[in-house]
């Protein structure tokens, strides 16, 4: 009788840390293709940075997990701003971020281990510049603001590893320089949680 109280408790336990981690799962995209029947599950987008201060940085990063079927990818997407010394041309602008197909993106995690990713394909951002006389905070210097949606693979030894233990930073290799990010202490939970999210 007490062994059957105790796994009574213990099921009941399990059930309500399943219903606070489902709770804790907000999806862009829940849906079943009427047709092919192929299902597309797409988390939220969860900020990597503090949104303190978020002016006076260099960049921003934004996460979602997406899977479809079996196939699951990490989307990151980047804000980047800098200021260049004089008029940026038309082609510094194609080139401000360049991501190669298969190029890594490297996620540190709390034990000193690297997890690997490669993108899915070739990703230049989008570019534009905003002139001295156009910024009314800053009217010496030309500032150019770039955006870019990045796709990388998972394989399913990654996917584990991200269960298990939250991330730390990344790095995002790209053809002219590397990219880093310090992942806010309070969105490291929100990282994990993307990857756990897959399983409902």
């Amino acid at each position: 009788m007490t062994k059957r109280i105790a796994l009574l408790i213990a099921t009941g336990i399990l059930g309500l840390t399943s219903t606070a981690n489902a709770a804790k799962c907000k999806f862009a995209k829940d849906e079943v293709d009427p047709f092919t029947e192929v299902k597309t599950l797409q988390t939220k987008w969860d900020q990597l940075t503090s949104t303190w201060m978020a002016d006076s940085r260099e960049i921003d990063g934004w996460i979602s997990v997406i899977a479809v079927d079996d196939y699951v990818a990490l989307w990151l997407k980047l804000d980047y701003t800098v200021k260049p010394r004089s008029e940026p041309s038309d082609a510094s602008l194609k080139n401000v971020i360049v991501i190669p197909e298969g190029a890594p993106l490297l996620i540190l995690m709390p034990d000193d281990s690297i997890i690997e990713l490669p993108a899915v394909r070739e990703v230049r951002a989008d570019a534009y510049a905003v002139a001295p006389w156009d910024h009314p905070m800053d009217v010496n210097t030309w500032t150019v603001r770039a955006a870019a949606n990045i796709k990388y693979a998972m394989p399913p030894e990654a996917i584990a590893a991200l269960k298990a233990q939250d991330a730390t930073d990344l790095r995002i290799t790209a053809a002219n320089r590397d990219f880093d990010i310090e992942i806010h202490k309070k969105s490291r939970t929100d990282f994990q949680n993307a990857f756990a999210c897959m399983d409902l």
